[in-house]
């Protein structure tokens, strides 16, 4: 939409362009004739050879089913010198930032997971080396989902790098495996506790019918709790999805909630709007949030 291009402006950068998968965004950006925006991707820029200084993909290379590409694309487009800058989620820090079970796996759209290490090697053979890198975090829904990232500054050489594979390239399998080992742990926990709610046969409301919720549906076994009622904000959902022939609503539902019943928050980034609403509502069954 051109705010990330406004900023660079605001900071002295001239000359910008950008492109985007969506014509509608393309053309909008177009008709304000602030800048060049041109319809494509990371890994097919329409664009000449040599013809930046710096290129940046931001939360783009865990998108892609063969990023090698974007690097080639890069390698292309850049001025012997130029500047790749590049961000993504670092893998290596999935466990150190949980938010939710498996959660940096269940973003579906997150096809790829890196660390420093392996980005090195896909920029050292196609001839970039690493300047500069820091670690960060984003926040996403709520300031207790924090997004860990990597942001890379690589600059193209004439030519390509020698590519070494050390111990530490496997530091990232090491850091996956803990990760993944931890959140089964937790899995197995929740599993206890939805157990005893399936064996109990108590009403079940669920609020927030998102990743989080379709995890525990699927894979802790809320799928044969004795679910009386899914509770989403967005009217997309109350108004056009249907999960196993259950319709979505909003909280209203809750009015004809008995005080045995059970409420788990789903929607864990909003756990604690929720229990405000609940509050004023003045639910009286037991709540759960299943967050660890």
């Amino acid at each position: 939409m051109g705010g990330y291009l406004d900023y660079l402006n605001q900071h002295g950068f001239i000359n910008l362009f950008g492109i985007d998968l969506t014509q509608k965004y393309v053309d909008h950006v177009n008709k304000l004739g602030k800048y060049t925006i041109k319809l494509g991707n990371a890994e097919s820029i329409p664009f000449s050879g040599n013809y930046f200084d710096c290129l940046v993909m931001d939360q783009v290379m865990e998108h892609l089913v063969e990023p090698i590409n974007a690097f080639k694309e890069a390698k292309r487009l850049l001025r012997e010198g130029g500047f790749f800058c590049i961000a993504v989620p670092d893998a290596s820090r999935y466990d150190q930032k949980y938010f939710f079970d498996f959660y940096w796996f269940i973003m579906r759209e997150h096809i790829q997971h890196f660390d420093i290490e392996h980005l090195k090697l896909m920029a050292a053979q196609e001839g970039f080396e690493l300047i500069n890198f820091k670690q960060s975090e984003t926040i996403m829904m709520s300031e207790k989902m924090l997004l860990p990232n990597l942001n890379l500054i690589f600059r193209s050489t004439s030519q390509r790098n020698e590519i070494k594979i050390t111990s530490e390239c496997l530091n990232l399998t090491k850091e996956m495996k803990k990760y993944v080992a931890n959140d089964f742990e937790r899995l197995e926990k929740k599993k206890i506790v939805i157990d005893r709610l399936i064996k109990s046969e108590r009403r079940v409301y669920a609020w927030g019918i998102g990743r989080e919720f379709l995890y525990l549906y699927e894979s802790a076994g809320l799928k044969k709790c004795n679910i009386f009622g899914l509770i989403d904000a967005n009217p997309v959902k109350q108004n056009n999805f249907l999960l196993g022939g259950k319709k979505i609503f909003d909280s209203s539902i809750l009015n004809k909630s008995t005080s045995d019943s059970v409420l788990i928050i789903t929607a864990i980034a909003h756990a604690e709007q929720i229990q405000k609403t609940l509050q004023k509502t003045g639910y009286a069954g037991e709540v759960l949030t299943l967050e660890n």
